[in-house]
């Protein structure tokens, strides 16, 4: 495994942490839903949508900034290099 830095790590583990919190409450949401058809879980699945959603932005917003990153030093190795 390649060495990561501690942001990385943090982020790998907050994603993991709301990944399961979000298949959980996705389970839960289901089995109510079956055991009890008159339910109404329009509350909760909009909370896990909007849940879901607020973490594909971060993820992307952190992919977006580490490509920038590396761009970034991959130009200034290259200068150095002229």
């Amino acid at each position: 495994m390649r060495e990561r830095s501690v942001i990385e790590l943090m982020v790998l583990a907050l994603t993991l942490l709301v990944g399961v919190v979000i298949v959980s409450t996705a389970a839960t949401i289901a089995f109510v839903e079956i055991r009890d058809p008159e339910t109404d879980s329009a509350t909760a699945v909009q909370w896990l949508f909007g849940l879901t959603g607020t973490l594909v932005g971060a993820l992307l917003g952190l992919l977006a900034g580490r490509s920038r990153f590396t761009e970034e030093l991959s130009k200034r190795h290259d200068e150095e290099d002229e």
